[in-house]
């Protein structure tokens, strides 16, 4: 459903200067795909910047994830968007909740799907 003829998008998120996370989708037409939305959990690590310390990286819980799904929404109803879907990856549980706030409906196999109104 989503070819070379779509249109894809990559979103970046940034917190206080650093990489916090990403948002993907695919359009096509009236319809799109939510590939992902990612934002970044990591254990720690030394940093590659001076001071040198240890240190690791938790940008959940912080409405990055929900600024990215917003930024979305927008860009599809600025392309004409109508419907968006895709599929839950990772803890489900949580997700669910998660998307179910912002108005997408749960299907079977994990897929979500919104309504957008253009």
């Amino acid at each position: 459903m989503y070819g070379p003829g779509s249109g894809f998008i990559s979103l970046k998120a940034r917190y206080r200067g650093y990489p916090a996370g990403y948002a993907r989708i695919a359009i096509n037409g009236d319809r799109a795909e939510l590939a992902d939305v990612q934002v970044y959990c990591r254990p720690g690590h030394w940093s590659r910047w001076p001071p040198f310390y240890y240190r690791s990286v938790n940008y959940r819980e912080r409405g990055i994830g929900t600024r990215l799904l917003d930024k979305v929404l927008d860009i599809c109803q600025a392309q004409g968007v109508s419907w968006l879907e895709g599929k839950m990856h990772g803890d489900v549980d949580q997700l669910t909740r998660w998307y179910g706030r912002h108005g997408f409906r749960i299907g079977p196999g994990n897929e979500i799907h919104r309504e957008i109104l253009v």
